[in-house]
């Protein structure tokens, strides 16, 4: 019996892993069903419902492990979470003090008292329209692993609940980007943008999907309205001169990188990107030394290798 509870436990945590909660929860239920006070099973259970913002489901569940097993750092935080999402402070306070007194460690106790301030804090803080944390670390881990129809669906699902979420439209176009949808994955960005016109990202996620689709003019305005969010973002600064670049404006690329560079001197990209733009300018002594300067950065980066031979090729034969 125990060798069929340990094979069912391994299904369920990896259904539960690949976000396949209806999955999971059949498998730690079977679990359940054979050996009621299961305390891994209970607890990934309780998990599990926890994510799903049941915790008051999770709350019996997260209590049977923590009774089976007290010794278990992990049994007292989950439960003790649990207590405080479901709103019972009263509880969560009475939980800690039994754990003093039955001497749970002080760096459990200090613990489980952080998570009180932290998590009434984050109460305070995060927005209604945003979904919880965990379903946003569910939808990158997805993709994370290359499944982004899978993001996609779990993503529209989370849309019925939290339509007014910035963060899940651009999460939803950047899945849609990977698979190259790109009128879908534009439809997302600008909606994200319309939700919250601070977001710098779907500005930049925006203009890149521009680019693809060969408008670059209006890819570098969604650069550009992004660095007046964030006036540091090399990357949106790379990416107005790779647009420009494709424009054949090797100059003002040259300026575009010069920034980005003069933001973070040790970006490999910014020196090897440059470097491209003097090299179509014709200028490749100057080429030579931004390829040069990339590679000292990235050694182990076969495309700037490659730039960097070509370029003294070039260079050698025009001599």
């Amino acid at each position: 019996m125990p060798s069929d509870t340990s094979i069912i436990l391994q299904q369920a945590i990896a259904a539960h892993k690949l976000g396949d909660f209806n999955q999971a929860e059949k498998h730690y239920l079977s679990i359940l069903e054979i050996e009621a006070q299961h305390p891994d099973a209970n607890h990934n259970l309780g998990l599990l419902y926890i994510s799903l913002e049941q915790p008051l489901t999770a709350l019996p569940l997260l209590q049977k492990a923590l009774q089976e097993h007290p010794g278990i750092e992990q049994y007292w935080i989950s439960y003790f979470e649990a207590l405080v999402a479901a709103g019972k402070a009263r509880e969560a306070r009475a939980i800690l003090e039994a754990g003093k007194e039955n001497d749970l460690q002080k760096h459990i106790v200090d613990r489980l008292e952080a998570i009180v301030i932290r998590t009434e804090t984050a109460r305070e803080r995060r927005p209604k329209k945003e979904p919880p944390e965990l379903r946003i670390q569910h939808l990158a881990g997805l993709y994370e692993i290359g499944l982004q129809q899978q993001m996609i669906k779990d993503a529209q699902h989370l849309l019925e609940d939290f339509p007014n979420s910035a963060l899940l439209y651009n999460m939803l176009g950047t899945a849609q980007l990977d698979l190259r949808e790109y009128d879908q994955a534009r439809a997302s960005y600008e909606t994200a943008i319309t939700l919250d016109p601070t977001f710098a990202l779907p500005r930049v996620n925006l203009g890149v999907t521009l680019s693809l689709q060969g408008y670059f003019d209006a890819a570098i305005a969604q650069y550009q309205d992004s660095l007046k969010i964030q006036p540091d973002d090399i990357k949106a600064m790379i990416y107005i001169g790779n647009a420009l670049q494709s424009k054949g404006d090797f100059a003002e690329a040259i300026v575009s990188y010069d920034r980005a560079i003069a933001h973070e001197a040790d970006c490999a990209e910014a020196h090897n990107n440059l470097g491209n733009a003097f090299e179509n300018q014709g200028n490749l002594e100057a080429a030579i030394t931004s390829y040069a300067q990339a590679l000292a950065l990235d050694p182990e980066n076969k495309t700037t290798e490659n730039n960097l031979a070509r370029a003294r090729q070039a260079l050698a034969t025009k001599r």
